[in-house]
């Protein structure tokens, strides 16, 4: 039996859309939606749960392409109520 770091290495996410990751309403398991993985968006979408997951850590990486293209234009810094 794979763990869970095994099968996150082995599956491909690199450029994948995230869809959904948390844990799940019952707040014991912990799952992620993945789509668009290898393929026309709406034909590759895989749910992947972890049963009795107590704890999870999780990180996001933007490359320098992505962080350069972003505008502040939407980025309200002074704002009153």
């Amino acid at each position: 039996m794979s763990t869970v770091k095994e099968l996150l290495e082995r599956e491909d996410f690199f450029d994948a859309a995230i869809l959904r990751h948390g844990f799940t309403d019952y707040i014991r398991d912990y799952e992620i939606i993945v789509g668009a993985r290898n393929g026309p968006p709406k034909t590759d979408v895989h749910k992947y749960q972890f049963v009795g997951c107590v704890e999870a850590h999780y990180e996001t990486e933007l490359g320098q392409t992505f962080t350069q293209s972003l505008s502040d234009e939407y980025v309200y810094s002074n704002f009153e109520l």
